[in-house]
């Protein structure tokens, strides 16, 4: 995909800065997955061969989720983004602090790019018995119906050219 979108704006769009845009939106986008995609294989890796181990502690999580939240600040601002949190006090976590707050940052960008047409995207966290529960919500397009029994695979990849799926939300 890369070496296509480059080749179409040497070839055909680079005068066109609509199109040079789009396709250089698109090498972007790949390049962020490429990149990704390397970052998880080095962490899977690290983690099989015992290099890489989970640092486990108590901390509060609704911290981490609105520090999380402020990060997007700056994109949200300028997109006329509202994120919307409802995190109940001191949720006490037992987990690796970073790789949480990965989690979190990845479910909230993901969000952002998929905010939809009300422009929100809703972030809750409450307790549920003995658990934690943290829902971070768009209205954006949804995952397409035959995209969803993949969602668990790991590096699956929709196709970005299905039309957009209204029914579908994301938790």
């Amino acid at each position: 995909m890369i070496k296509a979108y480059a080749e179409m704006i040497r070839d055909i769009s680079g005068s066109n800065k609509k199109k040079r845009n789009e396709h250089l939106e698109v090498i972007i986008q790949e390049s962020e997955y490429l990149d990704r995609l390397v970052s998880d294989m080095r962490e899977v890796s690290k983690l099989q061969a015992g290099a890489s181990e989970l640092v486990i502690s108590d901390f509060d999580l609704g911290s981490v989720i609105k520090d999380t939240c402020y990060k997007f600040k700056a994109i949200t601002k300028e997109e006329g983004i509202a994120i919307i949190t409802k995190i109940e006090p001191e949720l006490v976590c037992r987990a690796d602090r970073t790789k949480i707050t990965e989690v979190i940052y990845n479910f909230i960008g993901n969000a952002i790019k998929h905010y939809g047409d009300d422009h929100q995207v809703i972030v809750n966290a409450f307790t549920t018995g003995n658990h934690i529960r943290v829902e971070v919500i768009d209205h954006g397009p949804g995952i397409a119906p035959h995209d969803l029994k993949h969602i668990w695979e790991r590096y699956y990849k929709t196709n970005k050219k299905y039309p957009e799926i209204k029914s579908v939300s994301q938790n």
